[in-house]
């Protein structure tokens, strides 16, 4: 059933112990703006509380996966909306891409576990080139051979689906009409099996590969975040102003 609490921008629905995510912005090429990296954070979120085995993340549209960072249309933190960075996600992820995977979108489709991409599809990420990076794209070096991640990060050229799966970014190039179907019967597999051993493995994996340091810093930086908005903060500077014991709630 569809859920739209995620705002426009991110779409959220569950079927058939799959959850849908979907980035819904195909007149802007589903690029990168505040709305977004909101809808993805609080996406994480639910589908970890959620009942579900598996998720599938795509965007509406054929022209783009993600185009990447839309400038000047985010304050926030990006690394907030990468799974497994901004949020532990401890079930499996499944990007499905098609057309333009680029810059921003290429770090999120990375960061799943399993990636799914249309033989016309195009990633690239030019940040270097125009002056702009979030840093987490290093984290490839733990995921992909040195040399490919190296290429990719920071030569700034397109690379083809197939080439994707040749670097190790994606696991299968299929025909675009094929993308979506192909993530679907992946996912059918995982929400069917044990789902102990899936989440155990994967845990495992996560833990053996590198991981850059601003991997590492993103979950402690949501961890304090959440610390600093708490009622037990607050209660503690009021019960400092007010020269008493504090009385903490755990919230």
């Amino acid at each position: 059933m569809a859920d739209a609490s995620t705002g426009d921008a991110v779409t959220f629905e569950s079927r058939d112990k799959i959850t849908w995510i979907t980035i819904n912005r195909p007149e802007k090429l589903n690029t990168l703006n505040d709305a977004v990296l909101d809808g993805l954070h609080e996406a994480w979120i639910r589908y970890g509380e959620n009942d579900d085995r598996c998720a599938i993340v795509t965007a509406a549209g054929d022209r783009a996966f993600c185009a990447g960072a839309d400038i000047g249309g985010f304050k926030g933190e990006m690394w907030e909306a990468i799974p497994n960075v901004g949020v532990a996600v401890e079930k499996p992820l499944i990007a499905a891409v098609k057309g333009h995977c680029i810059g921003g979108g290429a770090v999120i489709a990375s960061a799943c576990d399993l990636v799914v991409t249309g033989e016309r599809s195009q990633w690239w990420y030019p940040e270097a080139q125009v002056g702009f990076s979030g840093g987490v794209v290093a984290g490839l070096a733990g995921r992909m051979p040195l040399k490919f991640a190296m290429e990719f990060a920071i030569l700034g050229e397109k690379i083809s689906g197939a080439d994707a799966v040749r670097m190790g970014l994606a696991n299968r190039c299929v025909p675009e009409d094929d993308v979506v179907a192909t993530a679907e019967r992946m996912a059918h597999v995982l929400a069917d099996s044990a789902p102990l051993v899936v989440r155990a493995l994967k845990k495992l994996m996560l833990e053996t590969v590198g991981r850059s340091p601003l991997e590492i810093a993103g979950p402690a930086r949501a961890m304090l975040a959440t610390i600093n908005a708490s009622d037990d903060r607050a209660e503690g500077v009021r019960s400092f102003q007010e020269k008493r014991p504090p009385r903490f709630t755990g919230r």
